[in-house]
């Protein structure tokens, strides 16, 4: 009974551990919320005197094309103040540093010079660009994306600074999904928080205008736009989880199975060699599911999710040499995990390999 109750507890435990981790914290970012954050960035960059181009974008769809590409399309607009043209040598549009798709291609105008009301000029283009980017895969399936659009010009000598068009978004929190549409994502994603950010790049660079000094100091904030998106746990939880439980289950059940006494093993159906062949077609389904997920995260570091299947394998090992070690001797072993048909190690087989998750889910997740 101490044992079913431990046991219990410790699934108890792995499952409060699984809904209280955090995938997506905001830790290291600072958000842009209002037009005063956006003035207090840009005075830190020095660049508050730069001729300010207000951008903004709309996201209408995310498809992840690998591991580390990202298809994005929407809608993106730049607005000039009225009565105010643009510095000589530089014109309208964004570059996107991170794409892999050719930047002539990215953007398509819809709108060009369109004089609005207020005597502001607006441009506006759909866009289409594949970004490469690097995501975190260790906390699978746990883990969420963070996708980032990073904005430049074509201006050569750094007279233009971008900055949100925060006034034409009717909420600009985290959590309120500005600049992306309602139907971006759903089944394996949920959008956790979109905002813009301008982040101080120090390039070891000068990009060849003979500075003398380079790479030492930023060349003006560059303008990003997050998209932080959380994994829908059940979905990945049923495709793998769900099995590995299974296959721990089965071998749950073989090792019930195990007897030295003759007529309960004729009654179960028990021989050691039919174990040994049960444990290897556990071992092969395991294995091709392991090879899928390595696959799906090529090049990336060891996931959470693979811990599972390691501690799969170690058990099909340790249930092959203890049905083997029960039937062996001619007579009944009298070790702590022998004695009476391996009672002690059938009473522990579950607390143990919960305790086993339970350590991993720590280490891997840092949990505390």
């Amino acid at each position: 009974m101490m044992v079913a109750v431990l046991s219990v507890a410790m699934l108890a435990g792995l499952v409060y551990m699984w809904r209280d981790y955090e995938c997506c914290a905001l830790e290291g970012f600072d958000p842009l919320l209002s037009d005063e954050h956006v003035e207090a960035e840009l005075k830190k960059g020095g660049s508050q005197d730069l001729f300010r181009v207000a951008t903004g974008i709309y996201v209408q769809s995310l498809s992840f094309e690998s591991a580390n590409d990202v298809q994005v399309t929407g809608r993106i607009w730049q607005r000039l103040p009225p009565g105010r043209t643009l510095p000589a040598g530089t014109q309208l549009g964004v570059l996107f540093p991170d794409a892999v798709s050719p930047h002539d291609g990215n953007l398509t105008p819809i709108y060009q010079n369109f004089v609005l009301p207020s005597g502001a000029v607006l441009n506006v283009w759909n866009f289409q660009v594949d970004l490469r980017q690097s995501f975190d895969y260790s906390a699978y399936p746990l883990d969420g994306k963070r996708i980032w659009i990073r904005f430049w010009t074509d201006d050569v000598e750094n007279k233009l600074q971008l900055v949100p068009d925060l006034s034409a978004y009717t909420e600009t929190g985290v959590e309120t999904r500005m600049g992306i549409s309602d139907s971006l994502v759903s089944g394996e994603w949920t959008v956790r928080h979109t905002f813009f950010g301008l982040e101080q790049i120090v390039y070891r660079t000068d990009f060849g205008r003979q500075s003398g000094v380079p790479g030492t100091t930023p060349r003006r904030p560059e303008l990003w736009f997050y998209v932080v998106l959380e994994r829908n746990f059940t979905d990945a939880f049923l495709v793998n989880l769900v099995p590995l439980f299974v296959t721990l289950g089965l071998l749950f059940g073989l090792m019930m199975t195990v007897s030295r006494d003759p007529s309960a093993a004729d009654r179960l159906g028990f021989s050691t060699m039919s174990v040994f062949g049960a444990c290897a077609g556990l071992f092969f389904i395991s294995l091709v599911g392991h090879i899928q997920i390595r696959e799906q995260f090529a090049g990336s570091q060891i996931v959470y999710i693979e811990y599972f299947y390691i501690l799969s394998y170690v058990v099909l090992l340790f249930v092959s040499v203890f049905s083997f070690a029960i039937t062996y001797s001619e007579t009944p072993g009298d070790g702590w995990l022998m004695r009476h048909n391996g009672h002690n190690a059938k009473l522990f087989y579950w607390p143990t390999i919960l305790f086993a998750i339970l350590v991993l889910s720590m280490a891997t997740l840092h949990y505390g």
